[in-house]
Protein backbone atom coordinates (compact mmCIF):
# COMPACT_ATOMS: atom_id res chain seq x y z
CA UNK A 1 0.00 0.00 0.00
CA UNK A 2 1.50 3.69 -0.81
CA UNK A 3 0.28 6.71 1.50
CA UNK A 4 0.50 10.19 0.68
CA UNK A 5 0.82 12.91 3.49
CA UNK A 6 -1.69 15.80 4.08
CA UNK A 7 -0.39 17.82 6.43
CA UNK A 8 0.03 17.35 10.33
CA UNK A 9 -0.79 19.09 13.37
CA UNK A 10 0.65 19.70 16.72
CA UNK A 11 -0.60 17.46 19.90
CA UNK A 12 0.70 18.57 23.55
CA UNK A 13 1.23 15.49 25.82
CA UNK A 14 1.01 15.95 29.39
CA UNK A 15 1.59 13.24 32.22
CA UNK A 16 0.10 14.05 35.95
CA UNK A 17 0.72 9.95 36.92
CA UNK A 18 2.82 10.13 40.25
CA UNK A 19 2.53 10.00 43.86
CA UNK A 20 2.64 13.01 45.85
CA UNK A 21 2.58 12.01 49.57
CA UNK A 22 1.95 9.65 52.69
CA UNK A 23 0.01 9.86 55.19
CA UNK A 24 1.12 9.81 57.68
CA UNK A 25 4.98 10.36 56.60
CA UNK A 26 5.97 9.03 60.00
CA UNK A 27 4.81 6.27 62.15
CA UNK A 28 5.50 4.42 65.18
CA UNK A 29 5.34 0.61 65.24
CA UNK A 30 4.57 0.85 69.16
CA UNK A 31 1.00 2.25 67.32
CA UNK A 32 0.87 1.85 63.94
CA UNK A 33 -1.81 3.08 61.93
CA UNK A 34 -4.79 1.22 60.55
CA UNK A 35 -4.40 2.64 57.12
CA UNK A 36 -2.11 5.51 54.98
CA UNK A 37 -3.67 7.70 52.45
CA UNK A 38 -1.76 8.09 49.30
CA UNK A 39 -2.40 11.28 46.91
CA UNK A 40 -1.11 11.69 43.20
CA UNK A 41 -2.57 11.21 40.16
CA UNK A 42 -3.48 9.17 37.44
CA UNK A 43 -4.32 6.07 40.18
CA UNK A 44 -6.63 3.69 38.10
CA UNK A 45 -8.17 0.43 38.19
CA UNK A 46 -6.72 -1.57 35.26
CA UNK A 47 -9.03 -4.48 35.58
CA UNK A 48 -6.83 -6.31 37.48
CA UNK A 49 -7.41 -4.76 40.98
CA UNK A 50 -6.61 -1.54 43.01
CA UNK A 51 -3.13 -0.70 42.68
CA UNK A 52 -0.34 -2.14 45.30
CA UNK A 53 1.77 -0.95 47.89
CA UNK A 54 6.01 -1.87 47.90
CA UNK A 55 7.56 -0.95 51.05
CA UNK A 56 11.26 -0.71 50.31
CA UNK A 57 14.24 -0.25 51.97
CA UNK A 58 17.45 0.01 49.65
CA UNK A 59 15.94 -1.85 46.69
CA UNK A 60 14.95 -4.82 49.06
CA UNK A 61 11.10 -5.08 49.51
CA UNK A 62 9.93 -5.79 53.24
CA UNK A 63 6.67 -5.02 52.94
CA UNK A 64 3.55 -5.22 51.11
CA UNK A 65 -0.23 -4.26 50.71
CA UNK A 66 -2.94 -3.40 47.93
CA UNK A 67 -5.39 -0.15 48.11
CA UNK A 68 -8.57 -1.26 49.44
CA UNK A 69 -9.68 2.03 48.34
CA UNK A 70 -9.64 4.60 45.42
CA UNK A 71 -10.94 8.21 45.34
CA UNK A 72 -10.74 9.16 41.94
CA UNK A 73 -7.63 9.05 40.54
CA UNK A 74 -5.64 10.94 42.79
CA UNK A 75 -6.10 9.27 46.41
CA UNK A 76 -5.41 5.66 47.19
CA UNK A 77 -6.01 3.96 50.99
CA UNK A 78 -3.93 1.31 51.54
CA UNK A 79 -4.02 -1.16 55.03
CA UNK A 80 -1.01 -1.10 57.04
CA UNK A 81 1.10 -3.70 55.24
CA UNK A 82 1.43 -6.92 57.31
CA UNK A 83 1.74 -10.95 56.77
CA UNK A 84 -1.53 -11.08 55.43
CA UNK A 85 -2.05 -7.93 53.16
CA UNK A 86 1.22 -9.07 51.28
CA UNK A 87 0.83 -10.99 47.60
CA UNK A 88 4.84 -11.96 48.28
CA UNK A 89 5.01 -14.39 50.95
CA UNK A 90 7.90 -14.26 53.74
CA UNK A 91 8.87 -10.91 54.12
CA UNK A 92 10.44 -8.76 57.39
CA UNK A 93 8.01 -6.04 58.11
CA UNK A 94 8.39 -2.70 58.41
CA UNK A 95 11.41 -1.88 60.72
CA UNK A 96 13.01 1.39 61.90
CA UNK A 97 14.30 3.81 59.00
CA UNK A 98 12.97 5.30 55.73
CA UNK A 99 11.12 3.32 53.72
CA UNK A 100 10.25 3.94 50.39
CA UNK A 101 6.37 3.74 49.59
CA UNK A 102 6.43 2.71 45.66
CA UNK A 103 2.70 2.64 44.16
CA UNK A 104 2.25 -0.02 41.12
CA UNK A 105 -0.50 -0.04 39.29
CA UNK A 106 -1.51 -4.42 37.86
CA UNK A 107 -1.67 -3.69 33.92
CA UNK A 108 -1.85 -7.74 33.83
CA UNK A 109 -2.22 -10.78 35.29
CA UNK A 110 1.38 -10.79 36.44
CA UNK A 111 2.39 -7.48 35.69
CA UNK A 112 2.96 -4.22 37.04
CA UNK A 113 3.71 -0.75 36.19
CA UNK A 114 5.37 1.50 38.42
CA UNK A 115 3.85 4.78 39.22
CA UNK A 116 5.55 6.40 41.65
CA UNK A 117 6.80 6.59 45.54
CA UNK A 118 6.78 8.57 48.49
CA UNK A 119 9.21 8.77 51.53
CA UNK A 120 7.54 7.01 54.73
CA UNK A 121 9.51 7.18 58.08
CA UNK A 122 9.00 4.29 60.59
CA UNK A 123 10.21 5.15 63.87
CA UNK A 124 10.30 1.78 67.27
CA UNK A 125 9.67 2.66 70.35
CA UNK A 126 8.25 -1.12 71.48
CA UNK A 127 9.95 -2.48 74.35
CA UNK A 128 9.90 -3.40 78.16
CA UNK A 129 10.81 -1.06 80.41
CA UNK A 130 9.98 -2.67 84.04
CA UNK A 131 8.51 -6.09 86.01
CA UNK A 132 6.49 -5.09 89.24
CA UNK A 133 7.56 -6.64 91.91
CA UNK A 134 11.43 -6.76 90.71
CA UNK A 135 12.47 -8.85 93.90
CA UNK A 136 10.69 -11.96 94.99
CA UNK A 137 11.04 -14.68 97.75
CA UNK A 138 9.73 -17.66 96.75
CA UNK A 139 8.35 -18.53 100.23
CA UNK A 140 5.88 -15.39 99.23
CA UNK A 141 5.63 -15.58 95.52
CA UNK A 142 3.19 -12.89 93.81
CA UNK A 143 0.53 -14.10 92.44
CA UNK A 144 1.55 -12.19 89.34
CA UNK A 145 3.85 -9.69 87.94
CA UNK A 146 3.19 -6.69 86.14
CA UNK A 147 5.28 -5.84 83.08
CA UNK A 148 4.69 -2.23 81.37
CA UNK A 149 6.51 -1.15 78.24
CA UNK A 150 5.08 0.22 74.33
CA UNK A 151 3.76 -1.99 71.92
CA UNK A 152 2.40 -4.72 73.74
CA UNK A 153 -0.20 -6.53 71.62
CA UNK A 154 -2.13 -9.49 70.51
CA UNK A 155 -1.58 -10.64 66.83
CA UNK A 156 -4.32 -13.27 66.78
CA UNK A 157 -2.91 -16.07 68.36
CA UNK A 158 -2.72 -15.21 72.12
CA UNK A 159 -1.20 -12.54 74.40
CA UNK A 160 2.77 -12.43 75.06
CA UNK A 161 4.39 -15.25 76.70
CA UNK A 162 7.11 -14.47 78.65
CA UNK A 163 9.96 -16.51 79.32
CA UNK A 164 11.70 -16.48 82.17
CA UNK A 165 15.54 -17.28 81.77
CA UNK A 166 18.68 -17.38 83.54
CA UNK A 167 21.45 -17.25 80.71
CA UNK A 168 20.13 -19.48 78.00
CA UNK A 169 18.51 -21.48 80.51
CA UNK A 170 14.38 -21.57 80.00
CA UNK A 171 13.79 -21.56 83.86
CA UNK A 172 9.96 -21.05 83.52
CA UNK A 173 6.86 -19.79 81.41
CA UNK A 174 3.67 -17.86 81.52
CA UNK A 175 1.89 -16.40 79.18
CA UNK A 176 0.05 -13.20 79.99
CA UNK A 177 -3.52 -13.12 80.85
CA UNK A 178 -4.53 -9.47 80.43
CA UNK A 179 -3.27 -6.73 78.31
CA UNK A 180 -4.24 -2.73 79.10
CA UNK A 181 -2.42 -0.56 77.12
CA UNK A 182 1.27 -0.45 78.01
CA UNK A 183 0.62 -3.09 80.74
CA UNK A 184 0.72 -7.30 80.76
CA UNK A 185 -0.32 -8.78 83.40
CA UNK A 186 1.27 -12.37 83.90
CA UNK A 187 0.92 -14.94 86.30
CA UNK A 188 3.99 -16.56 89.03
CA UNK A 189 5.19 -18.95 86.46
CA UNK A 190 4.27 -22.75 87.46
CA UNK A 191 3.94 -25.82 85.77
CA UNK A 192 0.19 -24.91 85.18
CA UNK A 193 1.44 -22.11 83.15
CA UNK A 194 4.18 -23.66 81.09
CA UNK A 195 3.88 -23.69 77.68
CA UNK A 196 6.88 -25.97 77.74
CA UNK A 197 7.21 -29.31 79.60
CA UNK A 198 9.32 -30.09 82.34
CA UNK A 199 10.88 -26.93 83.08
CA UNK A 200 13.20 -26.60 86.54
CA UNK A 201 11.47 -23.22 87.59
CA UNK A 202 12.25 -20.23 89.40
CA UNK A 203 15.35 -20.54 91.60
CA UNK A 204 17.09 -18.08 93.56
CA UNK A 205 19.43 -15.23 91.33
CA UNK A 206 18.84 -13.29 88.68
CA UNK A 207 16.10 -14.06 86.26
CA UNK A 208 16.07 -12.58 82.55
CA UNK A 209 11.84 -11.85 82.30
CA UNK A 210 11.44 -12.00 78.71
CA UNK A 211 8.07 -10.90 76.57
CA UNK A 212 7.68 -12.93 73.55
CA UNK A 213 4.50 -11.95 71.52
CA UNK A 214 2.63 -15.11 69.29
CA UNK A 215 3.36 -14.20 65.84
CA UNK A 216 1.81 -17.68 63.97
CA UNK A 217 0.74 -21.03 65.20
CA UNK A 218 4.36 -21.89 66.75
CA UNK A 219 6.20 -18.43 65.86
CA UNK A 220 7.11 -15.96 68.44
CA UNK A 221 9.53 -13.11 68.07
CA UNK A 222 11.83 -11.55 71.21
CA UNK A 223 9.86 -8.30 72.03
CA UNK A 224 12.62 -7.07 75.24
CA UNK A 225 12.93 -8.08 78.64
CA UNK A 226 13.65 -6.85 82.12
CA UNK A 227 15.34 -8.08 84.93
CA UNK A 228 13.55 -9.83 87.92
CA UNK A 229 15.99 -11.06 91.15
CA UNK A 230 14.66 -13.68 93.31
CA UNK A 231 15.66 -14.85 96.97
CA UNK A 232 14.18 -17.76 98.99
CA UNK A 233 15.16 -21.49 98.88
Amino acid sequence: PSFSLIGSATLTVTDIRGVSGITPGTIDLASPPATFTITGGGFANLGFGLPVVNFVRNGTLIAQARATGLSGSTTLTVPYPTPATSLTPNMSGLSAGTVQAQVWQQTGTNSFSFVGSAALTVTDTRGVRAITPDLINLAVPPASFTITGNGFTNLGFGLPVVNFMRGTTLLAQARATALTGTTLTVPFPTTATTLTPNLPGLSAGAVQAQVWPQTGTNSFSLFGSATLTVTGP
